[in-house]
Formats: C-alpha cells, sequence, structure tokens
C-alpha cells in the first residue's frame, strides 16, 4: 500500500474527457494518472515534494500542481494539451515528452513516451532555468527521475523530518486505542505514527487559529503508542475531566500543551486537528487533516 497523500483543490473529470485528449495526442496515460485526476482535476498533493539525484549525484527535488485538462474542448487559458504545444514551440522540450505537473519555479515534470515499455511512460524533470549552484543543469535541459507515475508518487515527501523516532507501533496497538477511546483514528495520522512512534518533527514550528489572530507553537514530539512517556493513554487519562469530551492528545507542545484529534464536529474528512492550551483551557483551530498539519511546519 502506498503512502497517504491528501490532494487538494481539484475537481472531477470524466473518463471521456481523458480520452479525447489521449486520442488528440496519441498517447495513452498511466492507469494510475488517469485515476487520479479523474477525481482531482489540477490538483496539488500533500505531500507535495520529490527529490531525485542530479547529473552530478546533487539531490535535486521539486513540487507537483497538475496541470488540469480543461472540462470542454474549448481550451482554457492553460491545460495539458495546450502546454504541450506551447513547450514544443517556445520552451525547447521534444517530441513526445508531455509536460503534466508545474513545479515551484516553472520547471515542470513530464511523461517520456519516446521509450516507453509496454506503453508506461517515464518520469522526468525539465529544467526551465539555469541553476547557478550546479553548472551541468542548464535552461531546457530535461533529467531522469523514476520510471513510472506510481513510483513518482511512493517519492512525494513532506519538506521535514522525523528524528528520535522510537520502535515501530503494530495495527492491533492503533486498534487498543481505537477501543479505548471508541473512535477509529484517520488514516494519515495512522500511517505516520505506526513509522515515527514518539518521533519529533524538524523543523517542528506551526502556527494556530484563524488569519490576523494566528499563534506560534513548537511541536516537540507525537506522543508513543509503547508505554514510553508521554504515552498517549497516560496522557488522556491524566487530563480526562478537564479537556472536552471528543478531544484526544496526540502531541506534546510547548507550554504543555497538546496537539489533538477533534471529534466534537467530526466530518466526512475525519477529526479536525485542535491544539489545546491547558492553562486557558482553549482550543485552537490548527488543520482540517492531520497531514495538513504536517505540511505546516516551518523553521
Amino acid at each position: 500500500m502506498g503512502q497517504y497523500i491528501l490532494w487538494e483543490d481539484g475537481k472531477e473529470l470524466s473518463r471521456d474527457r481523458i480520452t479525447e485528449v489521449e486520442e488528440y495526442l496519441g498517447i495513452r496515460f498511466p492507469e494510475a494518472y488517469v485515476r487520479i485526476v479523474m477525481e482531482h482535476n489540477g490538483a496539488s498533493p500533500i505531500p507535495g515534494g520529490y527529490s531525485f539525484t542530479g547529473p552530478e549525484g546533487e539531490r535535486l527535488g521539486d513540487t507537483l500542481y497538475l496541470i488540469p485538462f480543461s472540462a470542454e474542448k474549448s481550451a482554457e487559458r492553460q491545460n495539458i494539451v495546450l502546454t504541450y504545444f506551447d513547450s514544443l514551440e517556445r520552451r525547447r522540450l521534444p517530441e513526445r515528452v508531455y509536460p503534466f505537473a508545474n513545479g515551484s519555479g516553472g520547471d515542470m515534470t513530464c511523461f517520456d513516451y519516446r521509450d516507453a515499455p509496454n506503453g508506461e511512460p517515464r518520469i522526468l524533470w525539465w529544467c526551465h532555468d539555469e541553476w547557478p549552484n550546479h553548472r551541468k543543469l542548464r535552461w531546457g535541459a530535461i533529467y531522469p527521475v523514476c520510471d513510472s507515475f506510481s513510483e513518482l508518487l511512493d517519492k512525494l515527501e513532506h519538506d521535514f523530518e522525523w528524528v528520535d523516532v522510537r520502535e515501530p507501533v503494530s495495527r492491533e496497538r492503533i486498534r487498543e486505542v481505537e477501543r479505548e477511546w471508541g473512535v477509529s483514528l484517520p488514516e494519515d495520522y495512522v500511517e505516520c505514527v505506526m513509522e515515527n512512534n514518539g518521533g519529533r518533527p524538524v523543523p517542528n514550528r506551526f502556527r494556530s487559529g484563524e488569519f490576523g489572530k494566528k499563534q506560534k507553537h513548537v511541536l516537540k514530539r507525537l506522543l508513543s503508542l509503547d508505554g514510553y512517556a508521554p504515552e498517549i493513554l497516560s496522557v488522556y487519562q491524566r487530563v480526562q475531566g478537564r479537556i472536552a469530551n471528543g478531544v484526544y492528545p496526540i502531541a506534546a507542545c510547548d507550554a504543555e500543551d497538546y496537539v489533538c484529534l477533534d471529534y466534537r464536529d467530526v466530518g466526512r474528512e475525519g477529526p479536525k486537528i485542535t491544539l489545546w492550551q491547558q492553562e486557558e483551557d482553549e482550543y485552537r483551530s490548527v488543520a482540517d487533516q492531520f497531514i495538513i498539519l504536517l505540511a505546516k511546519f516551518y523553521d
């Protein structure tokens, strides 16, 4: 099973529209890509970055913003067909290399159909500008990233790392916590804590609250699930009776505050992420989903 990915700001797209574009371009898109754009046309993923090895062995990377298909044949200002022909005419991309995602600085991630075994294109990165610190990275050059779109999804990563991680925890231990609390833990949190039990993110600062009323916080570590303090059930037992019903601490912060799963108004996307400030007994909004919190860490 691949990692949990949240696709933001996309729209649904019919398979017929994708087929029209495939027939027009004379290619067949990878099924993994088709499944995503049918539900998330024009979206960006969280985690949204990937890395690969450059021509001098250095670590390079970019972010993904899927180039949309226009919903109708009448083209929008930017769509995947217009981007391809514009790239042929002005950007020196070779034929049968199709951009499908914009990057953070004008670079693009592309399908390479020039030598596609079994019709599965490889993934390339197109360099939009010269990189002054890398003499071999030149404008208009393309560099290999990986062998398939599915492999690219597996390479997506957050812009931070976990340190001081304890032993991984099992699904059975997750189920024990769920039974104790009487809830179903969200899959993005489960996937994270199973691999990063008790860990600390670097960087680890984040903000809570609405625009204009934001506060800064430090996430010290995830509460562990293996008995090592601070342990998730022990912490909840200690604060139970003071913390609101349906709010469960999952990470310790500065000032004895906690990041919590908030089930008080749970929707289709699962519990929201709330910061509980013990001293003030105040609940501050952090994110709609756990994975969105992970995208908020900064130095």
